[in-house]
């Protein structure tokens, strides 16, 4: 027979009621207990028939009897509960549990037109690991404050989220200043306000590496160990001063976001300390560096000394040997000739006649050559011709006559430049003898010479297809005494010497014209050199300046004079700062050309001073020093305004140097004609 719909529902009740793992209890709207499942039974220790027979408060903590009472007159006034309601009950033998209590509306049950119906979830192992973690947070916490170094929690936004004690102490500040805040802004960042957007969106931030970690840790989850970052902040109105961090940035993952913790130690003592230091090694070291280039330079110039005597009796013997021929020939010739006369139908006389012409132009070349290589002063130079004659002279030659395909191809228009003979025609000698050299076990030898121009520069390209020059050597081919020939001493047959002073000199004759040397090679394809020479030296106008040189050194004060002076400018040289002050007083200089670190007052010192007396004065910094934090937030201030101040980093290019001078030279002029 089949079971009656409500009896089969009050079976799949009575199932549920006594098997799910919450604990359930009916009670009436006054709080007592009419019915509990096995469940609670077992939580609060009482037996079935005693449970029923209690009141709510009974079981339940009084704290929470106030909580729970209030709800049930809520649900009773047909309100939905909201959140489940955590309540603690105690074991009739004194074990404490946790609960969350969820309340729902019955009708009609147990003869009460209402009763309510009570799910109560075990909550207690969460709340022990709640506990836990609460200690923990504590715990961590106190580690968190008692850390000697400024730390902090970053948000995705690279906002302040937590200081510690010790960083709110070493500040200055309070905790309500710095949350929500910026690195930038709780540091006093003097770069914090270059954009509208705050610290971190500014030019000078890109180079900031406390910018840079927090974005690398943040949005890569990278862990940044000790990074240094200086922080330039107005110290007070008028001096600016520095700050010197240790930054280290580990990657936080939080409610789903990434974060950081960031830790700051303040290094500013020990920092300045190690600059100090490191520019005293740095001036010992280049004093050191200095009297080695010094001591080089002297053994380069003696072997060159040498091999220019070599050179110098090589041509004198080679110009009188010429002009001791030419008599001879001019005999032979005139024999010839007066035969020539009498049996005119003789061809042989014409071969004679012909060849000794060949002859006195080769001796006319040689003694031109000799001529013009002994020359010391300056003329004016066609490239052309000049190298027209280089080439008749190597003809002498059997190698480069006989097994060398030469592919001249000359610009007729181009210009002439003004300098002294044998230093270009030592260079180019040099360059062309290089790559006949390397063509030497070649079986293709051609040398390629091309002369063209632009309305700069006039370029000399000479190409080979020889051996080509390994990548990880093509740097040192310029360095003295630096080659890949064997000596005489160890050469095998007849294979082409080298002392490594040739390419050495040759880039020392061209830059010293503002000019510079290309190579391009691709290993065993052939070499092109271009040689790059300015025409400005042809277009030479006077700048009309008066400079002040400010610079410890004498050499570097000699060479900067000199290169001022070819460009018709007025020229004081001194070699510290107090001197350079009084000079400016009495001259007034147009420009002024300092070094930055100098014994004594150093270059940013100088100039402070004299912006006291003119703030639009024009001045070049020339320094190896541009990335020392003691110099850099003053040079980052000066060089914003580019029409007064510019940086050039040593070494540098003469032309470097020459363009520099134009430029100061056409603003002083523009701001003197408005």
């Amino acid at each position: 027979m089949n079971q009656p719909p409500i009896l089969i529902f009050a079976q799949r009740y009575k199932a549920f009621f006594d098997a799910t793992n919450d604990a359930i209890a009916v009670f009436n709207p006054h709080g007592d207990i009419l019915d509990a499942n096995p469940l609670l039974v077992q939580l609060t220790g009482y037996p079935f028939d005693e449970l029923v027979s209690l009141h709510l408060k009974s079981i339940f903590d009084a704290d929470d009897v106030k909580a729970l009472n209030r709800i049930i007159q809520r649900v009773l006034k047909g309100k939905h509960q909201e959140n489940p309601l955590e309540c603690a009950i105690t074991h009739r033998k004194g074990q404490r549990r946790y609960l969350e209590v969820s309340f729902s509306l019955l009708q009609n049950q147990y003869g009460y037109d209402y009763t309510l119906f009570a799910v109560m979830h075990d909550i207690t192992q969460r709340k022990d690991i709640e506990a836990d973690l609460m200690q923990q947070a504590e715990e961590l916490q106190r580690v968190f404050d008692a850390v000697p170094n400024i730390l902090m929690v970053m948000d995705e936004r690279r906002r302040i989220r937590r200081m510690n004690r010790s960083g709110l102490a070493t500040l200055g500040r309070i905790e309500s200043k710095v949350l929500g805040r910026r690195i930038g802004d709780v540091l006093l960042c003097e770069w914090r306000n270059e954009s509208e957007q705050g610290c971190g969106n500014g030019a000078s931030c890109k180079d900031c590496s406390i910018h840079n970690s927090l974005i690398d840790s943040i949005e890569e989850g990278e862990t940044i160990i000790n990074i240094e970052q200086s922080i330039p902040h107005t110290a007070d109105a008028d001096a600016y001063d520095n700050s010197y961090y240790r930054v280290n940035c580990v990657p936080l993952e939080t409610r789903g976001m990434r974060w950081c913790v960031v830790s700051l130690e303040d290094i500013s003592a020990k920092k300045k300390a190690e600059i100090k230091t490191q520019a005293l090694h740095e001036s010992i070291s280049q004093s050191n560096l200095e009297l080695k280039k010094s001591l080089d330079h002297l053994a380069q110039s003696q072997a060159k000394l040498i091999t220019a005597q070599k050179m110098e009796q090589i041509g004198l013997l080679a110009s009188g040997l010429a002009h001791n021929l030419r008599t001879p020939l001019s005999g032979i010739k005139g024999y010839s000739q007066l035969l020539k006369v009498d049996l005119a139908d003789l061809q042989e006389l014409d071969f004679i006649i012909e060849e000794v012409g060949i002859m006195e132009s080769i001796i006319n070349n040689l003694m031109l050559k000799s001529r013009k290589d002994h020359q010391k002063s300056e003329e004016v130079i066609n490239l052309n011709d000049l190298l027209k004659i280089e080439l008749q002279f190597l003809s002498a030659n059997m190698y480069f006559k006989h097994k060398v395909k030469k592919v001249v191809d000359l610009d007729p228009t181009l210009p002439s430049i003004r300098g002294v003979y044998s230093h270009f025609s030592q260079a180019l000698l040099n360059i062309i003898q290089n790559a006949l050299d390397a063509m030497y076990t070649s079986k293709k030898k051609t040398l390629s010479i091309k002369t063209y121009h632009d309305e700069s520069s006039i370029f000399i390209e000479i190409t080979d297809t020889g051996c080509g020059i390994p990548d990880e050597i093509i740097d040192q081919v310029f360095d003295d005494f630096f080659t890949t020939k064997p000596s005489t001493v160890d050469r095998k047959g007849d294979e082409p010497t080298g002392t490594g002073l040739g390419l050495g000199s040759t880039n020392q004759n061209i830059r010293q014209y503002g000019g510079r040397i290309d190579i391009q090679s691709g290993g065993h394809k052939g070499t092109k050199v271009t040689v790059i020479i300015p025409c400005w030296r042809s277009k030479h106008i006077s700048i009309g300046m008066r400079v002040l040189i400010v610079d410890d050194s004498d050499t570097m004060v000699g060479m900067l004079s000199r290169m001022c002076e070819d460009f018709g400018a007025e020229v004081y040289g001194v070699t510290d700062g107090e001197k350079a002050l009084d000079v400016y007083q009495r001259i007034k200089p147009d420009l002024i050309v300092t070094d930055m670190l100098m014994p004594g007052l150093t270059g940013p010192e100088l100039m402070s001073q004299i912006r006291e007396f003119n703030s639009e004065q024009k001045v070049i910094y020339i320094t190896g020093y541009s990335e020392n934090p003691e110099f850099k937030a003053w040079l980052l201030k000066e060089i914003r305004n580019t029409d007064f101040a510019a940086l050039l980093r040593k070494p540098f290019e003469l032309e470097e140097f020459h363009q520099l001078l134009h430029k100061m030279a056409g603003t002083r002029e523009s701001a003197g004609a408005n």
